[in-house]
């Protein structure tokens, strides 16, 4: 096979999946881990991918409409959202913020309320998500407040100052937030500064400050920071996550929380 021939190959499944794993790769091609390190190393420098430790992301993920990167990570988004929505309970306000992880927490809530109603009073879920708010429309006992603001219509989210302001309304017993990546020294990230404005607020009237991050997101950066490591309480991300940068962040002091933990 020649490399031309190899590296469509990976680039399709980057594009389906949003992440490759060298061993992996070298396995399925019937070549060595060094092939396949010179391969994405070629992706990276045409700005097709991003190096990570054992693999690569699809650089352009972050800019995927929500709809595209609902099917990116699905299984590992369907744990994190069964986990967060765990956490939530009667009587509770939270927040779930915008993108395809928050949206699984929303799915997850309501198909647990659905076999499991919770009692009385009511949980308020508060978002700056359509699609968070549509899916939790019907959920028994479940009151959504959906933020104004200008519509960003690929993440289906409301951003700017407006959204901003009414944040600042609300005090909130948990904060499930999204991120483009966390790293041990610049903390939590994204890549679009209008968000990131937003989520400082989330996370600024939140009791419980959580992270909902597939591994994908775990030692990378993004373009403007939220927050440190200290400005959050806990981190639910899937079994796929490096174990090495798991490790490191638990040793800097965050909580670390897996579905098979």
């Amino acid at each position: 096979m020649f490399a031309q021939e190899r590296r469509q190959i990976i680039l399709a499944q980057l594009r389906k999946d949003g992440r490759v794993e060298v061993a992996a790769l070298a396995r399925r091609l019937g070549v060595s881990d060094e092939t396949i390190r010179r391969d994405l190393t070629w992706l990276e420098e045409t700005g097709q991918a991003v190096r990570t430790h054992g693999g690569a992301l699809l650089r352009s993920l972050g800019a995927l409409p929500l709809a595209e990167r609902c099917a990116v990570s699905l299984e590992a988004k369907q744990a994190i959202g069964k986990l967060a929505a765990g956490l939530i309970q009667p009587g509770e306000s939270v927040l779930i913020d915008s993108g395809s992880t928050g949206l699984e927490i929303a799915r997850a809530l309501n198909a647990r309320l659905e076999v499991s109603p919770a009692q009385t009073p009511d949980i308020h879920v508060v978002t700056n998500s359509l699609a968070v708010a549509v899916e939790l429309a019907n959920a028994p006992h479940v009151l959504v407040t959906v933020l104004g603001g200008t519509l960003r219509s690929a993440e289906l989210c409301m951003v700017g100052p407006e959204t901003v302001a009414a944040l600042k309304r609300y005090r909130l017993d948990r904060v499930f937030l999204a991120c483009a990546g966390i790293d041990l020294e610049r903390g939590i990230a994204v890549a679009n500064p209008f968000e990131a404005e937003v989520k400082r607020a989330m996370l600024a009237g939140a009791s419980q400050r959580i992270v909902a991050a597939d591994g994908s997101k775990l030692g990378r950066t993004a373009l403007v920071q939220i927050a440190g490591l200290d400005g959050i309480d806990l981190l639910i991300t899937d079994r796929d996550a490096d174990v090495g940068t798991v490790a490191a962040l638990r040793a800097a002091g965050l909580q670390v929380i897996l579905p098979e933990e």
